[in-house]
C-alpha cells in the first residue's frame, strides 16, 4: 500500500501528525499482513517521499528519527 495525500498550498514537509499517521499505519498494517511502502506528500511545486527519504519504518517498526517540518524535500518541480 501506498499513502498520499496533500499540504495543499504549503509546503510537503511532514507535520508531527504526518509522521504519527504514518508510524500508526505502519504497524496496523502490518499486524494484519499489508505493507506500507510509502507515504507521499504532495503540494504545490514539491513532494516528499518517507521512503526515499530513509524515514520509512523497515519491517521491525525502526525508522530514522524525524522532526516536524524538517527540511526534507525531495522533489521540486
Amino acid at each position: 500500500m501506498i499513502l498520499a495525500h496533500n499540504h495543499p498550498g504549503g509546503s510537503a514537509a511532514p507535520s508531527e501528525a504526518d509522521v504519527s499517521l504514518t508510524l500508526e499505519l505502519h504497524e496496523t498494517l502490518r499486524r494484519i499482513g499489508i505493507t506500507l511502502f510509502d507515504h507521499i506528500i504532495s503540494a504545490e511545486n514539491e513532494s516528499f517521499s518517507f521512503l526515499l527519504s530513509g524515514l520509512m519504518p523497515d519491517a521491525s517498526g525502526n525508522a530514522s528519527p524525524l522532526t516536524a517540518g524538517q527540511n526534507t524535500i525531495l522533489y521540486h518541480y
